[in-house]
């Protein structure tokens, strides 16, 4: 709506969203990019259901340490 992107991913919502907003499309510009989003959800969970079985082989093994270095690993990347 102020054609400032927060984050590098919404860059690309700017070149759209803005000069729709503009035009007085707004809602519709919000609404394509919540369906967007939910769209993205849900092919990201078919995705994660259907990997489901290999994760579990792969995850099986894993100790208490590993979980931890996980945890620091995602931590650090979230505060990037």
């Amino acid at each position: 709506m102020l054609n400032t992107p927060v984050m590098r991913p919404n860059a690309a919502t700017i070149l759209d969203g803005y000069p729709m907003c503009e035009k007085g499309q707004g809602g519709v510009a919000l609404g394509i990019s919540a369906t967007g989003a939910l769209v993205g959800g849900i092919c990201g969970l078919i995705v994660l259901i259907f990997s489901r079985p290999f994760l579990l082989t792969f995850a099986h093994p894993i100790r208490p340490a590993e979980y931890l270095l996980v945890a620091v690993f995602a931590l650090s990347i979230i505060a990037r």
